[in-house]
């Protein structure tokens, strides 16, 4: 592999080459064992591990699964943070061995100051890289292959640590480093595929937990994945046909009236906020607000597709009671306001006829007076 820099390329070989004449400038001894400047206590690993406890367990059952395949090749799978610090080693007891007698262990730590090494270089150029044989600064280590290959966080651009494999040179084989990307590659996805999982048990749990509203998850194709009891009482009143074994696991687009707002959130790519939906159910109308959203993953695919249903008939029975209260004030209104356009007049005709008393007085005057 080559890289570009500002004086043009540089190869892998030139990179180690590098690394071991800096080697050479110190003053290393490649005759002696290879040491490691860093290198964590006890303490300090066990909080390591645990920060890294989950990448630990999947990188295990990859291993698992792959010694158990029977390829035969004396292997030792190491898994280090983004400092270079080892936290875990699995695989054949004698490389381990050997391992453990060069100083590679649980929280030994790989820098530049300790010579060229596929982990310190993997950390530097942020790619997998490859030392076999006599790519190693120490002789003792020219019988070995060691490959290394970066893992990234959910962003895909942070490196979280490095996966490594180290082997007999005489085992060396172009498949073992397609492996190692491919064991990271995997690795990345399965802790996407964990937190979304533990994202989605949370929103289940909080959704599912309820009492306020009904709620019905589906997955990407519609089948009915779990529903809450509130659901069931919406949908079913009749407490003896509350059995949820007829929903789970079946389609939802057959249950009215809320199927063919699923069937528009999933075929049709909309959002179906504040649906209002009207049954009649034991004689009476119930109203009920639905809302049916899409989840979906970092990728884009739709995952889940979560509905609520809100029982919203007190609200509209006081709705209707407001309704007529209303208009009631208004009937009062108009009859104030008649009443005043019709005083006006009558006040004006009174004070007339009060004139026209004094000038000379009116027959019936109390009469007509008392019936204004």
């Amino acid at each position: 592999m080559i890289l570009n820099n500002r004086f043009g390329v540089i190869t892998d070989q030139e990179i180690i080459q590098q690394a071991k004449q800096q080697c050479i400038d110190k003053g290393m001894n490649p005759e002696l064992l290879p040491t490691h400047t860093y290198r964590l206590n006890a303490e300090a690993l066990a909080a390591r591990r645990a920060k890294y406890n989950e990448y630990i367990e999947v990188i295990q059952v990859f291993v698992n699964k792959f010694l158990s395949s029977g390829s035969g090749n004396p292997v030792v799978i190491t898994m280090t943070d983004n400092e270079g610090f080892i936290l875990d080693m699995e695989g054949d007891p004698t490389i381990i061995e050997t391992a453990r007698y060069l100083g590679i262990m649980e929280g030994s730590g790989y820098s530049q100051e300790d010579g060229p090494s596929s982990i310190d270089l993997c950390l530097r150029y942020k790619r997998p890289f490859t030392l076999i044989g006599e790519d190693h600064f120490h002789h003792i280590l020219h019988r070995m292959a060691c490959y290394s290959a970066p893992f990234h966080g959910e962003d895909g651009k942070a490196i979280i640590g490095t996966i490594s494999l180290m082997t007999n040179e005489e085992f060396v084989h172009p498949h073992l480093y397609a492996l190692l990307c491919t064991m990271a590659d995997s690795l990345e996805r399965e802790m996407v595929t964990r937190k979304q999982n533990t994202q989605l048990q949370t929103l289940n749990q909080v959704l599912l937990g309820t009492k306020h509203y009904g709620v019905i998850i589906t997955d990407a194709e519609g089948q009915i994945l779990q529903m809450n009891e509130t659901s069931l009482s919406l949908l079913c009143p009749d407490a003896g046909d509350r059995d949820r074994t007829k929903y789970v696991g079946r389609p939802v687009f057959g249950i009215e009236p809320i199927g063919e707002y699923y069937e528009r959130v999933i075929h049709g790519q909309e959002i179906c906020i504040g649906e209002e939906l009207s049954l009649e159910i034991s004689g009476s109308m119930h109203h009920y607000i639905l809302d049916v959203q899409p989840v979906y993953d970092r990728e884009g695919q739709l995952m889940r597709v979560v509905g609520s249903l809100r029982d919203i008939t007190e609200m509209k029975r006081t709705e209707e009671v407001l309704r007529n209260t209303e208009k009631l004030v208004f009937a009062g209104q108009v009859a104030v306001s008649i009443a005043h356009e019709v005083r006006n007049p009558l006040t004006t005709v009174k004070g007339m006829l009060q004139l026209a008393n004094k000038d000379a007085a009116l027959r019936h005057y109390d009469l007509i007076m008392s019936e204004l």
